[in-house]
């Protein structure tokens, strides 16, 4: 009759493995924040606009929540520098879609939509990524 352990051992061993490698893949989603709470101050940068974001956008990106923000910099004695800030989260990054990377931006990149020195410059859109940037 065979050992007992001899068979056990490897069994749990196997068990063990198959456990570990099951619950690396789980996607451990955070809790969503609130971006309502993302500061209206940045340093120098203070918040000009909330922007709202056209429904045909929202559909497109499928993202699960949004902010558009208008910032400034700089006083009537320097030249006032304006920057928009698009935050898009995805509660997931391995379930739906990926809409929003379908432009050929990589994973890991953001949107600027536009930097201007005399005020929002909202059609000079374009992907930032990496190394690269597409238009």
């Amino acid at each position: 009759m065979p050992d007992p352990l001899k068979i056990l051992v490897p069994v749990l061993l196997v068990a063990e493995a198959l456990t570990v490698q099951w619950a690396g893949h789980a996607e451990r989603v955070p809790v969503a924040p609130d971006l309502n709470a993302f500061p209206r101050q940045i340093g120098r940068w203070s918040q000009l606009s909330e922007i709202s974001i056209e429904p045909e956008v929202q559909a497109q990106l499928r993202a699960d929540r949004l902010l558009d923000r208008m910032y400034y910099s700089g006083t009537s004695a320097g030249p006032v520098v304006q920057a928009e800030l698009l935050v898009a989260w995805f509660n997931s990054q391995t379930k739906g879609s990926t809409a929003a990377f379908a432009s050929g931006m990589p994973a890991g990149c953001g949107l600027v939509a536009g930097i201007d020195q005399h005020g929002p410059h909202r059609d000079a859109g374009r992907a930032v990524g990496r190394d690269s940037v597409h238009r």
